[in-house]
């Protein structure tokens, strides 16, 4: 008797690849882009669009 092989094995390694490239990719963009950069409402004013009406921001900071 002849045992078939399948697939399985190959589509698991495929999958646990793309997991981790994702991962590091998420890593890279927190510690490079987050990270790095000053998030303070002028930043912030840099994304957002001219066409919208309204902004808001946030403070956790007790002092502000």
């Amino acid at each position: 008797m002849s045992q078939k092989k399948s697939g399985k094995g190959c589509f698991g390694c495929l999958t646990c690849l793309g997991a981790a490239v994702l991962v590091a990719r998420g890593a890279f963009f927190y510690f490079r882009v987050v990270k790095e950069s000053s998030l303070t409402p002028m930043a912030g004013a840099k994304v957002v669009p001219e066409e919208a009406l309204m902004t808001a921001f946030i403070s956790t900071e007790a002092k502000s």
